[in-house]
């Protein structure tokens, strides 16, 4: 049990660890912020929403607001520490790729959410969209990463006895 918790930690260290070496964002962060704020255009755009992206910026056309979808904005810590808690987890490789497939889906769907919700708080409401942003937000995607990993956790054990 406690080597996995070491290797729990390690994989974690590393991998955080290559994200901040990319300090600028713009090697492994960019197209993934870009391609977060394109998902939230269109999901906008589907339910007739008025908004303009620029890249990672998405803005609003009638009071020029925006939000910006950057490192920590991306769900990029949340979704590794899910792969790395069922990389560690002691289960068959099926169940393993399932749920990592599954979690990092979910969780970067909520992230859309997210960032569609904290673009209307900001033209609505600066000091609440502070908060959402700071705590809110942050501790939903928590939430979410642990709901995976338990729903994940239970169903397991089902798929690998078949495996």
């Amino acid at each position: 049990m406690i080597h996995r918790l070491i290797l729990f930690v390690v994989i974690l260290t590393l991998g955080i660890g290559l994200e901040t070496w990319d300090l600028d964002h713009t090697q492994y962060q960019a197209p993934w912020n870009a391609a977060l704020a394109f998902l939230a255009e269109q999901s906008m755009l589907f339910f007739k929403g008025a908004v303009t992206r620029a890249g990672n910026q998405l803005i609003d056309p009638v009071t020029n607001k925006s939000v910006l979808v950057l490192g920590g904005c991306n769900g990029f810590e949340a979704t590794f520490i899910l792969i790395t808690a069922i990389l560690v987890y002691p289960s068959c490789m099926k169940a393993k790729a399932i749920g990592i497939s599954v979690g990092v889906l979910a969780v970067q769907i909520l992230n859309v959410v997210r960032i569609i919700c904290l673009y209307f708080l900001n033209i609505w409401d600066e000091e609440m969209f502070r908060f959402a942003h700071l705590y809110f937000w942050q501790s939903l995607i928590m939430l979410d990463v642990m709901g995976v990993l338990f729903i994940w956790l239970r169903w397991q054990r089902g798929a690998c006895r078949w495996a």
